[in-house]
C-alpha cells in the first residue's frame, strides 16, 4: 500500500467516517465541514471527492480550514500523485491556488456547489475571526490547547459530528468540557484508536447569523 493511499484510507476512515459522513447529509441542502489543520489538503480532496459520488449530495459543501503555512503547489500535487481518482480535484484545486497571504481565502469549485474558505494563520486565532456553523468537525493536526478548542467549539451547531486521530486523554478531557460527548474508534493501525463525537452540551448553544455563516 503506497503512502498516499494509506494518507487516503486514513482520512476516510478517521475523518468522513467517523462524522458519519457521507450518510449524515443525504438530502441536507447544505453541509459545513470544519477542519483545524488543512495539511497537504487532502482531508478535503476526500471530502470533495465522496459528495461528488453521492446522488444524495446536499447541494451545497463548505469546507472551512485553517493553517498557519498552506503546502506549495508541488506538495499539493505530490499528495494524490498515486490516487487518479483524486486527480481531477487535484488539478482544478491547484488552479486557484495562489497568492496565499495571511488571512481568509474563498474558493470557488463546482458552479459555486462547493467552496473552500481557506484560513492562513493561527489556528486560534483564525476561528476567533470566523463566522461558520460547522456540521462536521475534523479535527486534525497537532493537538489543541483548550482556548483553540473552544474557539472551535464555538462554531459548531449543536448535535455537529467531530472526529479526530487524537486520542489522548487530555484532548478528550478538554473536548468534554466543551460539550462533546466521545467514544473512541479502532484506528487503522492495530492497538490505534481514534475519536468521535457529538456536540451536545447541557447548556443552550448560541446562534450565529446564517446569513454570515455561508
Amino acid at each position: 500500500m503506497s503512502a498516499a493511499t494509506g494518507a487516503l484510507q486514513q482520512a476516510t476512515h478517521v475523518f468522513l467516517e467517523g462524522c458519519g459522513l457521507p450518510a449524515a447529509w443525504a438530502g441536507r441542502p447544505q453541509w459545513r465541514v470544519l477542519d483545524t489543520a488543512f495539511g497537504s489538503g487532502l482531508n478535503f480532496l476526500a471530502t470533495w471527492h465522496a459528495w461528488r459520488s453521492d446522488p444524495r449530495r446536499p447541494r451545497l459543501l463548505h469546507y472551512a480550514a485553517t493553517d498557519p503555512s498552506p503546502p506549495s503547489l508541488h506538495d499539493l500535487l505530490q499528495g494524490v500523485a498515486t490516487y487518479p481518482a483524486l486527480q481531477p480535484l487535484a488539478d482544478a484545486l491547484a488552479s486557484q491556488w495562489n497568492g496565499l497571504l495571511p488571512g481568509f481565502h474563498r474558493l470557488s469549485f463546482e458552479d459555486g456547489h462547493v467552496l473552500l474558505t481557506l484560513c492562513v494563520g493561527e489556528a486560534q486565532a483564525m476561528l476567533r475571526e470566523q463566522s461558520f456553523r460547522a456540521d462536521s468537525v475534523f479535527l486534525a493536526g497537532n493537538a489543541p490547547d483548550p482556548d483553540t478548542l473552544k474557539a472551535m467549539t464555538r462554531l459548531c451547531r449543536r448535535d455537529a459530528t467531530l472526529a479526530s486521530e487524537l486520542a489522548a486523554d487530555a484532548v478528550g478531557r478538554d473536548l468534554q468540557s466543551c460539550g462533546w460527548v466521545l467514544h473512541a474508534r479502532a484506528g487503522l493501525s492495530p492497538g490505534r484508536e481514534c475519536l468521535a463525537g457529538r456536540h451536545a452540551p447541557s447548556w443552550p448553544v448560541k446562534g450565529l447569523d446564517e446569513e454570515t455563516a455561508l
